[in-house]
């Protein structure tokens, strides 16, 4: 997860990603406990348990949804293929795997 938050933003710019994604986390943690805490006098402790623990499952919930959806694989990067035409064709590029013991040229799959 780190990694991929980590290329959204340049080398100049990630300690500021990284400091912005600890304070809305450590907020989003310690609002709600807050909140519950100074609700408990006057509701008392068990029904802001309850509430607390329903809200929690149900946000919890609404989280496991998207990751249950069906994950389509990313697209691959376009590159031109030679063709007895020139570099007319495109198609998806494919890793190039190479021989380093035999010395031989690259090979494509």
């Amino acid at each position: 997860m780190a990694a991929r938050l980590a290329s959204l933003a340049g080398p100049t710019e990630r300690a500021d990603l990284f400091a912005s994604v600890y304070i809305v986390s450590y907020l989003a943690f310690s609002i709600p406990a807050v909140l519950a805490g100074i609700a408990v006098p006057s509701l008392g402790l068990r029904t802001v348990t309850m509430v607390y623990g329903a809200v929690v499952i149900v946000l919890a919930l609404l989280a496991a949804i998207p990751g249950t959806a069906v994950r389509r694989p990313a697209p691959m990067p376009l590159a031109a293929v030679a063709s007895s035409e020139g570099l007319a064709a495109v198609a998806p590029s494919r890793p190039v795997a190479a021989n380093v013991a035999g010395g031989r040229e690259p090979c494509r799959r």
